[in-house]
C-alpha cells in the first residue's frame, strides 16, 4: 500500500506541469550588473620611480596620470633657459681658463728652449775642450 502511495504522490508530481516534470524559462539576453562597495589602498601592478638628472622647473608635460607610455617615451620636458645660461656662463670659465693654460704652455716652452740652449752651449764647450786637448 505504501508502494501505491509513492507512484500515485510520485506522478502528480511529475505531470504536474504538464511537461513531463520539466519546467520551461525563456532566455532574453540583458546587461547584468554587480556593484561591490570596499573599503582599502589600491596598488598598482606595476610601479617605475620616475626622475631627472639635473633639477630645474618642468616645463612640458607630454602624458597623464592613466596614460599608457613606452620605454625611452619624453613624458616630461625641463625648462631649459635656467640650464643654457648656466652652460654658457661655463664656456666662458673654460674659454678662460684655456688661454690661461695657453699663456702658461708658451711659457714653459721658452724656458725649455733657454735650458735646452744653455746645455747645448755646455755641451758644446765640453766637446770643444776633448777635441782640442786630444
Amino acid at each position: 500500500m505504501v508502494i501505491a502511495i509513492v507512484i500515485i504522490g510520485g506522478g502528480t508530481i511529475l505531470f504536474k506541469n504538464g511537461n513531463n516534470g520539466k519546467e520551461i524559462i525563456t532566455v532574453t539576453r540583458e546587461n547584468i550588473t554587480q556593484e561591490v562597495s570596499v573599503t582599502g589602498k589600491t596598488k598598482a601592478q606595476n610601479e617605475v620611480e620616475l626622475g631627472f638628472d639635473t633639477n630645474g622647473r618642468v616645463a612640458r608635460v607630454f602624458a597623464v596620470v592613466g596614460d599608457k607610455v613606452s620605454r625611452g617615451q619624453i613624458i616630461a620636458e625641463l625648462d631649459t633657459v635656467e640650464l643654457l645660461a648656466n652652460l654658457a656662463k661655463e664656456k666662458a670659465v673654460l674659454a678662460e681658463e684655456e688661454e690661461k693654460l695657453g699663456e702658461e704652455g708658451e711659457r714653459i716652452e721658452l724656458s725649455l728652449r733657454e735650458v735646452y740652449a744653455v746645455d747645448l752651449r755646455k755641451g758644446i764647450k765640453f766637446w770643444y775642450h776633448q777635441i782640442i786637448r786630444n
